[in-house]
């Protein structure tokens, strides 16, 4: 049987408040979830491999999770006003 969570469940396996679970969703760096309807659930597994991938050995270790993401093009940062390119209407 497939193991569903909803949110309130799922953030309290990973001792997160249930705001912080949806900051994670919305940027992209939570655990996988299925929308079903309107609902955000959460497989079990998918929290168990959350949760696995941010196992580090050293404190120096715990910072690469920023340099991957970095690296693999999702930087999430917002583009400053000056990177925006102006557009000039075509007559």
């Amino acid at each position: 049987m497939l193991a569903l969570l909803n949110q309130r469940q799922a953030a309290a396996i990973l001792r997160l408040s249930e705001r912080t679970l949806e900051r994670m969703r919305v940027a992209g760096n939570g655990p996988a979830y299925v929308k079903v309807g309107r609902r955000v659930l959460y497989q079990q597994e998918a929290i168990q491999e959350f949760v696995a991938s941010r196992v580090v050995r050293s404190t120096s270790e715990a910072g690469s999770f920023e340099i991957m993401n970095l690296r693999s093009g999702e930087d999430q940062r917002r583009p400053r006003r000056s990177e925006f390119q102006s557009v000039t209407p075509r007559d």
